[in-house]
């Protein structure tokens, strides 16, 4: 009988002081995430993917409640780059960013 009332004193402290160390929703998402997928639902109720099949990107959470976010597509071409003596002062981009 004291085993069994020893047993679930002991059981019922873990469980509170478990329950007592769970962070909130918010402490959860601080930190850095990397993006897995990107869909949309338009109003008639099709469906897309408009960074591609496999978008890369981040999303970082700050403790003070800021955050960033970067996300592309997979398949952004390479620029070439000119010789230097030739090139102009600035880069030249032919992709569009969409945003």
């Amino acid at each position: 009988m004291n085993k069994a009332i020893i047993a679930i004193g002991l059981g019922l402290a873990l469980s509170v002081a478990a329950f007592a160390q769970q962070n909130s929703a918010k402490e959860q998402l601080v930190g850095a995430w990397t993006l897995v997928a990107v869909t949309s639902e338009m109003d008639d109720g099709q469906k897309g993917e408009p960074f591609g099949p496999s978008p890369k990107g981040v999303m970082i959470f700050s403790e003070d409640g800021h955050f960033s976010l970067f996300q592309s597509r997979a398949e952004i071409p390479k620029i070439a780059a000119a010789p230097t003596r030739t090139s102009p002062p600035f880069p030249i981009r032919k992709e569009r960013l969409l945003c």
